[in-house]
C-alpha cells in the first residue's frame, strides 16, 4: 500500500500536524526519516498536563522535561505562532522560562490556563509588552503592578481574563488602554486588591464584543461604549446614570441578575438606543423582588428596535411579571418573547405563569410568546 500522506510536501504535512496536540505530533517522528524532524516546524504548540496525576511527581518531572525539549529543539528562527498550555499542578518553577522562549519566537496566540483551585499564579514577565500578540487568554494569574513597566500590545485583538487578580485597579485601566486595536474583551472573576486613582482611560474605538462577569468592582463602562455585543452582570452597572455612556452600536445584550434592579435595567436600556436582542438571566433562588415602578418614558430601543427578548429562570415574581408586561406592551417591532421558567416549576405553576403573560397587551400584533 502506497503511503500517500508521506508523498505530500513538508509544508502540507506540517499544516496537518498543527491540528494535533503537540504530544501526538511529536509521536509521528517514529514513522520514518522523512517524518522525524517535521514536528519541529509545526507553528502551533499545544500542551497539557491533565493526564498527569497530582500525586505522581516523577510523571510531572517528565512532563516538564518534555515541554522544555519541545521548545528548545525547534530552531531559534522558527516561529511559534500559537502556544497553548493547560497546567493543573500547583507549582511550576519552569513557567517563566517556557513563556520567555515563546515570547522570543514571535507568538501571536498565547493561552495559559492554570490550576484554579483557590490559587493564583504569578504572571510571567514580558507578556504585556509582547508586540506580536494578537490573542491572549489568561486563567488563574495575579499581576503586581510593580513588576510591569509598561503595557504595549499594539496588535492585540482578543483579550480574555479568567480568575485574575490585579494588585491595583489602575493597572486594569492601563492594560485596556495599552490595547488600541482590541476587538473582543472578556473579564470573568477579576479582582483588584487595592483601589484609588483610576488613571486615564484611553479610547478603544475598535472594541466590538465585551463580557464582564463576577468582578469585584464597577467596571469602567466608558471603555465599552462602542461594542455591538455586551454580556454583563447588572452589579457592574453604576447607579450614577449621568456617568453612563450611550452604547450607540450595541445590538445584543445579555444581563445576569443576582438581585433585582429594575430601575438600573431601564436606565441601561435608555442608553442602548439601537438594541435588538435582550437576554436576561435571573439567578436561581432570588426572593426579595425590588418594587417595580413603571418608568415615565419608554427607551428608544424598546419602542423601535427590540426584536427578541428572553428571560431565563423566570419565577413569576411581581417585578418580573411587570417587566415582561412592559416589554410586551411597548415594543412595536417585537418578534419573539421567550420565557424560560425555573426547572423545578410544576406543570400547574408553569400554566399559571403562561396565563398571566398571555393576558398582557401587545405593542406588536405579530409578536410570539414562547414559554418554556
Amino acid at each position: 500500500m502506497v503511503d500517500r500522506i508521506s508523498l505530500l510536501p513538508d509544508a502540507i504535512i506540517c499544516h496537518i500536524l498543527s491540528f494535533l496536540h503537540t504530544k501526538d505530533a511529536v509521536s509521528t517522528s517514529v514513522l520514518s526519516k522523512k517524518w522525524y524532524p517535521l514536528w519541529r516546524f509545526v507553528p502551533n504548540v499545544d500542551l497539557s498536563d491533565e493526564s498527569v496525576p497530582d500525586t505522581d511527581e516523577k510523571a510531572y518531572i517528565l512532563f516538564r522535561e518534555f515541554v522544555l525539549s519541545v521548545l528548545l529543539l525547534r530552531g531559534t528562527s522558527q516561529q511559534i505562532k500559537r502556544f497553548t498550555l493547560k497546567h493543573h499542578h500547583y507549582d511550576n518553577p519552569n513557567l517563566n522560562k517556557w513563556v520567555s522562549v515563546v515570547l522570543q519566537r514571535g507568538v501571536e496566540h498565547l493561552q495559559l490556563e492554570m490550576c484554579t483551585d483557590c490559587y493564583y499564579h504569578k504572571l510571567p514577565t514580558g507578556i504585556f509588552s509582547c508586540r506580536t500578540l494578537v490573542v491572549l487568554n489568561l486563567d488563574a494569574f495575579y499581576v503586581n503592578v510593580n513588576d510591569v513597566s509598561s503595557v504595549e500590545l499594539p496588535l492585540l485583538k482578543i483579550l480574555h481574563l479568567g480568575k485574575f487578580k490585579f494588585t491595583e485597579y489602575r493597572f486594569l485601566i492601563e492594560l485596556i488602554s495599552g490595547c488600541p486595536n482590541l476587538e473582543d474583551f472578556v473579564a470573568i472573576d477579576v479582582q483588584c486588591e487595592k483601589y484609588g486613582s483610576k488613571g486615564k482611560l484611553k479610547s478603544i474605538t475598535k472594541l466590538k464584543r465585551a463580557t464582564i462577569l463576577d468582578c469585584d468592582f464597577e467596571f469602567p463602562l466608558e471603555a465599552l461604549y462602542n461594542v455591538e455585543y455586551l454580556n454583563l452582570n447588572i452589579r457592574e452597572v453604576s447607579p450614577h446614570y449621568n456617568d453612563m455612556p450611550a452604547f450607540y452600536n450595541l445590538t445584543e445584550m445579555k444581563l445576569f441578575f443576582y438581585e433585582y434592579r429594575w430601575q438600573q435595567l431601564v436606565e441601561l436600556l435608555n442608553h442602548c438606543p439601537k438594541l435588538q436582542i435582550l437576554k436576561i438571566h435571573m439567578s436561581f433562588g432570588m426572593e426579595h423582588d425590588e418594587n417595580w415602578a413603571c418608568p415615565r418614558f419608554v427607551p428608544e430601543c424598546v419602542l423601535l428596535h427590540l426584536r427578541e427578548c428572553s428571560i431565563y429562570e423566570y419565577g413569576g415574581m411581581e417585578g418580573e411579571l411587570q417587566f415582561a408586561r412592559y416589554i410586551l406592551q411597548n415594543t412595536r417591532v417585537l418578534q419573539t418573547m421567550k420565557v424560560h421558567s425555573f426547572m423545578s416549576s410544576s406543570s400547574d405553576k408553569k400554566f399559571q405563569l403562561l396565563q398571566e403573560l398571555s393576558l398582557c397587551p401587545r405593542g406588536s400584533a405579530t409578536s410570539k410568546l414562547v414559554f418554556i
